[in-house]
């Protein structure tokens, strides 16, 4: 069911993607980060956790334009990975700059990344931009098989956890 929903969500956010063109002016990603992060009430409740994926089955879509690219777990494993510190622990994953290059992303393109939020209650999503957060912000693979976000430019309460979609604007 949460696979379910993640799907309608990211193929929403595709959809709007798809749409573009607007002159709408986007948040710069320090008043994203800046935005208060809401926390758990009485009646959150954790999210389904996700049912790890299958060896050969994507765990991830990235999309820039009409670039696709769906990484299985062994793709991932398979590129560089860069090591950040963050309040002096390190994270060590793939950047964002480097599932950017996979799908020719423009250097100056907005990432808009869908996963659960820290505590595990909600949906949520994070807007980065290429240019500032490519190289400070990673995937790291965790023992479930989905992707966490650590990024220098976010609090750790605004990371996300199991990654299901980057759309690159």
């Amino acid at each position: 069911m949460h696979r379910y929903l993640l799907a309608l969500l990211a193929a929403a956010l595709l959809t709007c993607a798809a749409c573009g063109g607007g002159s709408s002016a986007r948040p710069s990603p320090s008043a994203i980060s800046s935005v208060k992060v809401p926390t758990a009430t009485p009646t959150d409740k954790p999210l389904v956790q996700p049912t790890p994926p299958q060896p050969g089955e994507p765990i991830l879509q990235v999309k820039s334009g009409k670039n696709t690219f769906t990484p299985t777990r062994a793709d991932v494993e398979k590129l560089d990975t860069t090591t950040i510190t963050i309040k002096g622990k390190d994270y060590k994953g793939v950047t964002l700059a480097t599932l950017a290059a996979k799908v020719s992303a423009s250097a100056t393109a907005q990432a808009t990344i869908l996963g659960t939020n820290s505590l595990g209650t909600r949906i949520g999503g994070a807007l980065l931009s290429l240019k500032d957060d490519g190289a400070n912000a990673v995937f790291v693979i965790a023992d479930d098989g989905y992707l966490r976000l650590a990024a220098s430019s976010l609090d750790p309460s605004q990371w996300l956890v199991d990654i299901t979609s980057i759309v690159f604007q």
